[in-house]
């Protein structure tokens, strides 16, 4: 017998928390939630707190340009003023991978 639940961005967290393993934000959250409802086809989808966290990672905008300007097309998003163009950057983003803009300013991505 299977077992289903349906979680709130909330549960997810605190499941995610039980097993030392908070990374995201309530927003990150909601959109991990999203993704798999867009992404699971009516199908039910087995929740792995791991594979998430190897999967995906949030962070804001200024460590992401920091940590990734090896790459060009992320390196361009920063002008001379340190100033970031995150148009510009979820761009670069989604040319790689996939990646949303959260609402409170930080960026969820599938690591590449």
């Amino acid at each position: 017998m299977a077992l289903v639940k349906t979680f709130t961005a909330y549960e997810l967290q605190e499941t995610f928390r039980n097993m030392d393993r908070d990374y995201y934000s309530i927003p990150g959250y909601q959109a991990i939630l999203d993704l798999f409802e867009e992404t699971d086809c009516g199908e039910n989808t087995e929740l792995d707190v791991i594979a998430i966290c190897c999967d995906f990672t949030e962070e804001d905008p200024e460590y992401i340009v920091d940590n990734y300007d090896n790459i060009d097309e992320i390196a361009d998003c920063k002008d001379e003023d340190g100033e970031i163009d995150t148009d510009k950057l979820m761009e670069a983003l989604n040319y790689r991978t996939w990646a949303v803009e959260l609402s409170n300013g930080n960026i969820l991505y599938q690591n590449f």
